[in-house]
């Protein structure tokens, strides 16, 4: 069922402003480059053990083991941009390992402009790589990675604000994985899988459709949300609705609801124990100022 959520078509026959023509439908629109005047996004997310306290569907929280890593998509970077540093659990991801691996990551810098960065990742140690800077400038979110070489990520991929490696291992621990993690790829996925989205600098985000799944099998009810918090203000709640156990909940809105530049847009749940979900949404970011159209 989970991966049903990522066949959600978009609203077909959406027409979005142009500077060209009346309007434009939004097939020719996904094939424009991410960054483009108008582009498409698709985010998808999974968590596999929600518990009471409401978490993000993402599944950075659990990269290594149950509750290490962060609860939200936006707790570990507020609106102070940081340097950020990039590894892998398996040495063999290392630039000079067996099957060194390249990473794409579509981040925003400390001005919320969109950046595209492409790097290797830092020399082997004993256990995983070595912490490497994520380009050369500080940044402020990452909304999405993916491995982009040949080879397929060996290890788990993380990438926060911890420099220093004390157990060589690949894997970050200072403060904690909680308070040092931003994104991550888990073993075997080869791209972040987190519904969050940082709309960026320049761009207004129409949100088409979204979806969300409660994936249980026992007697056990979720709770889930859209979040959006603009240039780091509090959290607000667009959305609010609780799925019984293998419900699912695909909308379609008639308008699309628009999120400004700088809102962090998040899908979370809370629930019993150990609650497993996915969500997906959809959007079309347009320029502005529709330049180069």
């Amino acid at each position: 069922m989970r991966w049903l959520l990522a066949g959600t078509l978009l609203v077909l026959g959406l027409v979005v402003p142009s500077t060209s023509q009346a309007g434009d439908d939004l097939f020719a629109i996904a094939g424009s480059p991410v960054y483009s005047p108008r582009y498409t996004v698709s985010k998808f997310g999974v968590n596999t053990d929600i518990d009471a306290t409401e978490e993000s569907l993402w599944d950075l929280d659990d990269i290594v083991a149950s509750g290490t890593g962060p609860d939200r998509c936006f707790t570990v970077m507020g609106t102070t941009p940081a340097a950020l540093y990039i590894s892998s659990s398996d040495e063999s991801d290392a630039s000079d390992g067996a099957k060194p691996i390249s990473v794409t990551i579509e981040a925003l810098d400390s001005t919320w402009a969109p950046v595209t960065i492409v790097t290797a990742l830092g020399a082997a140690s004993a256990g995983g790589s070595v912490f490497k800077q994520v380009g050369s400038v500080t940044l402020l979110r990452i909304n999405r990675m993916y491995v982009s070489g040949v080879n397929p990520a060996l290890g788990n991929i993380f990438v926060g604000t911890d420099p220093t490696d004390g157990g060589t291992d690949g894997i970050p621990e200072t403060p904690s994985l909680a308070g040092a993690l931003v994104a991550g790829i888990s073993i075997g996925e080869n791209q972040t899988l987190q519904a969050c989205y940082t709309v960026p600098l320049g761009y207004n985000a129409y949100m088409t459709s979204w979806a969300i799944s409660n994936e249980g099998t026992g007697a056990t009810t979720l709770v889930t949300r859209i979040r959006k918090s603009t240039n780091g203000a509090t959290s607000r709640t667009q959305m609010k609705m609780t799925l019984s156990d293998g419900d699912v909940h695909d909308h379609h809105g008639v308008f699309p609801t628009v999120f400004p530049e700088k809102t962090d847009i998040e899908l979370t749940g809370s629930g019993a124990t150990s609650q497993d979900a996915a969500g997906l949404f959809d959007m079309v970011l347009i320029s502005n100022t529709l330049s180069g159209l």
